[in-house]
């Protein structure tokens, strides 16, 4: 689902919106390059942070 939101928000602005990032990125004014994300581990994590006690807001 939320593949789906970020395919529809970024669409036109971005060739693969919606997917996990497969390419490197630098960030701006440094030469720290954060690893590529393992679709996995973020479809796990994702998982771990829907089912916490916690209110919408905060796991948002």
């Amino acid at each position: 689902m939320l593949c789906h939101i970020a395919k529809l928000v970024n669409e036109g602005f971005f060739y693969d919106g919606g997917r996990i990032r497969g390419i490197p990125v630098q960030i701006g004014g440094t030469s720290y390059m954060p690893p590529l994300p393992i679709e996995s581990v973020v479809i796990e994590r994702i998982d771990e942070i829907k089912k916490q006690d916690k209110v919408y807001i905060v796991k948002a």
